[in-house]
């Protein structure tokens, strides 16, 4: 009788389903799957356009702050101007006019502000 031997292929597999971003990927996909069947719409296109434009706004701040580190400097301020943004933004947009032009200008221009104080120090 001759010991079974594993192929390359066999050994890549096992590696793979070893390695953590499948596993992440893995875990991942189960919790989304088991929230589609736990809570109706989760899995439905709006509900994926709006985790796609959250993480678009993420990816964008992520992307300013890797520029930033990459030059050199560093700056723990991103969070706290961001969330100072999406606190101010909906506190001054329900008396705004019909555009909404300038609560988005407001904020813009505050978080401008503090974010040039923050350079400054």
């Amino acid at each position: 009788m001759t010991a079974w031997n594993e192929s390359a292929g066999g050994k890549r597999a096992k590696a793979i389903l070893k390695s953590r971003p499948f596993l992440t990927v893995a875990i991942v996909a189960a919790v989304w799957i088991g929230a589609s069947f736990a809570s109706r719409g989760f899995g439905a296109y709006g509900h994926l356009r709006y985790l796609v434009e959250l993480g678009a706004v993420i990816g964008l701040v992520a992307a300013g702050q890797t520029f930033v580190v990459i030059a050199g400097g560093i700056d723990l301020s991103v969070a706290a101007i961001v969330t100072v943004s999406a606190i101010s933004l909906p506190l001054l947009s329900w008396q705004a006019d019909p555009t909404g032009l300038a609560p988005v200008l407001a904020v813009l221009a505050l978080t401008t502000v503090f974010g040039l104080v923050n350079a400054s120090t």
